[in-house]
């Protein structure tokens, strides 16, 4: 929401990353199985904000969202739960010549 103060923003934005992030195994299957718990309904509104976040004027913005995606999608492609990612979310993104130069490197990152 950038209405929201941008030190806001990055706060939650990285909060939500370091829910998702970790090197432990043990701990990833235990964050993959808490995040299929969730509600699917719960899993879109985050993986959507997270695709939209791509395209925020803010580089912090950006890079955290793109962590969020990649983490959420190794846990869920393999499991074909979010087979629309790649060629209907990112390859858009990345393909479109009207996409501005920042969502282009936030889709990559």
């Amino acid at each position: 929401n950038t209405s929201q103060p941008l030190n806001t923003r990055i706060l939650a934005c990285l909060i939500l990353k370091n829910i998702f992030k970790t090197g432990d195994t043990l701990k990833k299957k235990e964050l993959q199985d808490k995040w299929l718990a969730l509600d699917q309904d719960t899993r879109n509104a985050v993986k959507q904000t997270a695709v939209e976040l791509l395209a925020d004027p803010t580089n912090e913005i950006r890079s955290t969202a793109s962590t969020i995606i990649s983490t959420v999608a190794v846990m869920e492609v393999a499991l074909n739960l979010w087979e629309e990612l790649i060629p209907n979310l990112l390859v858009p993104n990345i393909t479109n010549q009207n996409s501005p130069t920042n969502l282009k490197e936030s889709t990559l990152n």
